[in-house]
């Protein structure tokens, strides 16, 4: 690609060069010298790490309101999380499993303060009481034996979260495990972020971003949850394999990203090796037979795809040396038969999608009913957009969809008479966040055979912008509503009365704390999409954004 150049060059028109002949040569605007005084009206580095950087803020500000606003240990499994965590770090690996009457367990030897942590989740079982019922976490250095489900996940998560819990104690250390957790999840939210805005040629995806992080997105990310980890890697690895798709070229850069974010998504829990398996299925769909002959032939793309397979081949050794994952539950009877179980994972469906947006606490405080359709509304959009669009995205998300609905009756259906229905919407969201993506980046690569009806620039500009403006509102406002739902039945409970918890530093701080982050997101992510674009198409002009070589 040329470099772009300043001041005024050769006329475009051959007959008009002797008109031109005295004026001097472009000078690429990278060879400027600073200090003469002619300095570019723009400096196209700076401009793109700021706003890498308001983007990473903006996540990272979001996360820190929903840690501080969700009780300790109400979130799904947050309270074996903290013992499995507090265990690892202490060197209690792959212990061995004791039957009981719900399911396998490993029993670890933990703080004693561990122990109290259980009692938090009182409130997240009775969503009718409020956040008073928990009892302070007492410290100490005394040690318990508590049991852990999570003995043979993958122990990557567990180390690092674990950390906070050798130096401090009681409520203190959850906290801090929790934004040990939030850093890790804006490092990767934002790194998939980034990757879009860095080296994909359009800015749609941008936008579509905003949509496949839902509200429960946000939620795990902020809590002790694997869960968390594996949808946030998912999210970036998806946007850096759809950036290797789109380019005609794979920087190193790229291909280095993507490479760590599919190791961590890999690496995230037992299952993950199938949600990249598809992932890499469905890009490779989307980029169709030439285009993987050309991006195989590139070393970027190999980078990748060895990353990929070293990554998945340690998470099958750690699956073979510590065995299939625990499941937790009772046995259903009277047994059902493959049509029953089938017909009650199907009628379930709908019910795990709704969770996928939102469903807090643990998984009884569902989002309003008008968030849920609302964004329902906007990723059918999205698709039905991707699917009029492009051919290759006729292919790719409707076998992105199928694996989505292959998923419970691969795993559930053989262990629902042992365990009852286990199956949660948030199983879902590594895959899940992948349909928006997708559909926005979908190109038609066939010749128009059609005239096309081009829009003049301003009003070109102007239905982005009102386009934007409109998503961005919809967007931010169902995010709050979600937030401010979940902290209304953590503070005061479901129809109780008088607020009788509050979280660190009052509802007010916490509010303002999301709000201010989710619309500084919003904003960022509506002024890259709706800056003036370059004549290269590679970015806004008023970024100066050209994808690195």
């Amino acid at each position: 690609m040329p470099e772009r150049t300043v001041g005024f060059g050769p006329a475009a028109n051959p007959s008009d060069r002797t008109s031109h002949a005295s004026l001097p040569d472009p000078v690429p605007a990278d060879q400027i010298d600073g200090d003469a005084g002619t300095r570019p009206r723009f400096d196209p580095g700076r401009r793109l790490r700021l706003a890498t950087c308001l983007l990473v803020l903006a996540i990272g500000i979001t996360l820190v309101g929903w840690m501080l606003a969700t009780p300790l240990v109400v979130a799904p499994d947050e309270p074996s999380h903290v013992v499995q965590a507090t265990a690892i770090v202490r060197g209690q690996f792959d212990r061995p499993h004791v039957t009981t009457k719900i399911g396998e367990l490993s029993y670890v030897q933990v703080p004693a303060w561990v122990r109290q942590v259980d009692v938090h989740s009182c409130v997240a079982l009775h969503p009718a009481l409020t956040s008073e019922c928990p009892k302070p976490v007492a410290r100490g250095r005394v040690t318990a034996t508590m049991p852990t489900q999570f003995s043979n996940y993958p122990p990557f998560y567990f180390l690092w979260v674990g950390l906070p819990s050798l130096v401090t104690s009681g409520a203190p250390a959850v906290y801090v495990m929790r934004l040990f957790a939030v850093l890790a999840n804006t490092a990767l939210l934002g790194l998939g972020l980034a990757l879009l805005l860095r080296y994909h040629p359009r800015r749609l995806p941008l936008a579509a971003a905003l949509v496949a992080i839902t509200p429960m997105v946000l939620f795990l990310a902020s809590v002790l949850n694997t869960s968390g980890l594996e949808i946030s890697a998912a999210l970036a690895a998806w946007c850096g394999g759809l950036c290797i798709v789109a380019r005609e070229d794979v920087p190193i850069r790229l291909a280095v990203w993507t490479s760590v974010a599919f190791v961590v998504f890999a690496w995230s829990r037992p299952i993950s090796p199938v949600n990249v398996a598809v992932v890499v299925g469905v890009l490779a769909v989307l980029a169709g037979r030439v285009r993987l002959r050309t991006m195989w032939a590139g070393t970027g793309t190999r980078v990748v795809a060895c990353a990929v397979a070293g990554a998945v081949a340690v998470a099958a050794v750690l699956l073979m040396i510590g065995g299939s994952p625990d499941l937790l539950g009772f046995p259903t009877k009277p047994p059902l038969s493959f049509g029953a179980a089938f017909h009650l994972v199907v009628t379930l469906d709908p019910s795990l999608l709704r969770q996928a947006i939102g469903n807090f606490g643990s998984l009884n405080d569902p989002v309003p009913s008008w968030v849920a359709a609302a964004w329902t509304a906007m990723v059918a959009v999205l698709c039905a957009a991707g699917l009029v669009r492009s051919p290759r995205c006729r292919l790719a998300l409707p076998l992105l969809v199928l694996a989505i609905l292959a998923m419970p009756v691969i795993f559930e259906i053989p262990q629902i008479n042992a365990v009852g229905a286990f199956w949660q919407g948030r199983y879902w969201l590594p895959l899940l966040v992948g349909i928006p993506l997708v559909a926005a980046t979908g190109q038609a690569r066939r010749a128009h055979t059609r005239p096309r009806v081009e829009l003049a620039p301003r009003t070109a500009t102007a239905v982005t912008a009102g386009g934007m403006v409109a998503l961005g509102g919809l967007v931010a406002g169902a995010q709050v509503a979600a937030f401010l739902f979940a902290l209304r039945s953590y503070t005061t409970g479901l129809g109780a009365p008088g607020a009788r918890w509050a979280p660190p530093g009052g509802s007010g701080l916490v509010i303002a704390i999301f709000v201010s982050g989710e619309v500084l997101l919003v904003a960022t992510v509506s002024w890259l999409v709706t800056s003036r674009r370059d004549r290269s198409g590679d970015g806004p002009a008023s970024l100066a954004i050209r994808p690195p070589r």
